[in-house]
């Protein structure tokens, strides 16, 4: 089994290769094309963007391993769908209530904005359902397409737009129209029905009481994790401008862009095999295991990468200006190094039930990057404490998540 694993592993990475340079080379000819300011402040409705993502789903995609195969799982991929977006017209109408109300400032605060946001929001979930079935399915192929083509899709929307403008909108709606490329490029790919119209609101409630543990403990840990990621963002461009906000989101696309994507092509591998161990033996140790070692190599040769050739890097590929995200990346390199280790991982909550102890940890890492962010009283301290805080959480989640791996004391209920 462990032979199998890691050639489908391989499998998926080799597939993906085109996929893990197409955002690193979208990074390379954003930075020539658009400034500092206007990278900032597109990061930052990105921002908004991936966080409302997590939520419009109510986190049911990450059922999709756990139902069977065949047309169970396309029902289940049709209730997301319909679930996205009920979810999405009333972030939406939410959101122009808090509007009216003043309670919403900064760069999302016009009507079009959060209009933008939301629906990318939408369309961006709608593409996580779809990888999802796939790697759920264990068509790896199909799930390689569909990462390449969203990826391509946006990259070259993004380009056609600055040709029109370099300001941030450009960006926005280079980022929206290559999501529909990106929709319409999954079908193709792995076609989903849609789902019947008959009993629909009773099949729509029924599929939420069946999984109540990943609206109930799934959502609020995923949106703390994703609010955990963007705050940076958002403190930072308050605090500093945006300047140095969009000099950090840079540093980290670069940085997490190749290697979330390897991370996640374990993933998808991973939470199929781990969840099959699971149903015929009561735990996946072994499968953890072999993870968790061939992760931590990779981590350690990351980590040491990124602190010898990041600074020079960043100067020679995006130019003098951008020396400083280098820089930044240096300061970062633990904190990316354990959280390749340890999110691939964390799919074993998931599997054993314990949803409750991710959303336990995942406050307590909210906690810790919220300190971070306003303790410190200058750039260098705020991120600084920010890596150092994020890793040592990351530590604890391993800790935690190889525990999980021998089994769950109570029975799950979905």
């Amino acid at each position: 089994m462990q032979g199998r694993f890691w050639t489908n592993v391989a499998g998926v990475l080799s597939g993906t290769a085109v996929a893990q340079a197409i955002p690193v080379l979208g990074a390379l000819v954003l930075a020539r094309l658009f400034l500092p300011d206007a990278f900032g402040i597109y990061s930052v409705w990105l921002g908004f963007v991936l966080i409302l993502a997590v939520t419009l789903t109510l986190r049911l995609e990450t059922a999709l391993p756990i139902i069977d195969d065949g047309r169970s799982r396309e029902d289940a991929a049709g209730l997301i769908f319909v679930t996205i977006v009920l979810v999405g017209i009333a972030a939406l109408l939410i959101s122009l209530l808090l509007l009216a109300m003043g309670l919403i400032s900064g760069t999302v605060a016009k009507p079009y904005m959060l209009g933008l946001v939301v629906l990318a929001a939408m369309l961006s979930a709608t593409t996580e359902t779809w990888q999802g079935v796939a790697s759920a399915d264990g068509t790896y192929r199909i799930l390689v397409k569909i990462r390449i083509g969203r990826s391509a899709s946006i990259l070259i929307c993004q380009i056609t737009a600055s040709l029109v403008s370099r300001v941030p909108e450009a960006l926005i709606i280079g980022h929206l129209v290559g999501l529909v490329f990106a929709i319409l490029m999954a079908q193709w790919f792995r076609p989903l029905p849609l789902p019947s119209i008959e009993g629909l609101g009773s099949r729509l409630v029924a599929f939420w009481r069946r999984y109540p543990r990943f609206p109930g403990f799934a959502l609020p840990a995923d949106l703390m994790s994703a609010v955990s990621l963007q705050l940076p963002l958002f403190i930072l461009s308050a605090r500093f401008g945006p300047h140095v906000a969009g000099i950090f989101a840079l540093a980290l696309r670069v940085l997490l862009t190749p290697v979330g994507l390897i991370g996640r092509s374990i993933l998808d591998v991973f939470r199929r095999y781990a969840a099959d161990a699971f149903r015929t033996r009561g735990e996946c140790r072994s499968v953890y295991i072999s993870t968790l070692r061939v992760l931590s190599i990779f981590s350690l040769l990351l980590a040491a990468g990124i602190v010898l050739l990041a600074e020079p890097a960043f100067a020679f590929v995006f130019g003098e200006v951008w020396r400083q995200a280098g820089t930044f990346a240096i300061w970062l390199a633990p904190f990316v190094a354990l959280g390749f280790m340890a999110s691939p991982l964390s799919y074993v909550f998931y599997i054993v039930g314990r949803q409750n102890v991710d959303l336990a940890w995942q406050t307590g890492r909210f906690a810790v990057v919220l300190a971070a962010m306003f303790v410190p009283h200058d750039v260098r301290g705020v991120i600084l404490a920010y890596s150092a805080g994020y890793s040592l959480m990351y530590v604890l989640y391993i800790y935690l998540s190889y525990t999980a791996s021998k089994g769950r004391v109570d029975d799950r209920d979905n």
